[in-house]
């Protein structure tokens, strides 16, 4: 699920790149396998001190990248070389 996610902000992010901007933004993508990839387990297991968290770090770490790659080429004029 979190790569089926990731992979929908990756076409999102070609679609923006090839001046196709409809559609979700590629960031709330990446946004969302950041949020599905960490979970807070302190709440659950009843503990106080400190924090307890559940990270699944491949997509997460794969979400970031994307984004960061996402906003550096949207912000540059790459995007415009065909125009």
């Amino acid at each position: 699920m979190l790569y089926a996610y990731a992979f929908y902000g990756i076409v999102a992010l070609a679609r923006r790149l090839l001046g196709k901007s409809e559609g979700q933004e590629p960031e709330a993508y990446f946004i969302g396998v950041k949020g599905l990839a960490v979970d807070d387990l302190s709440g659950l297991l009843g503990i106080r001190a400190g924090s307890m968290m559940n990270i699944y770090p491949d997509p997460c770490h794969l979400a970031s990248l994307l984004s960061a790659v996402g906003r550096d080429l949207l912000g540059s004029g790459l995007e415009r070389l065909g125009q």
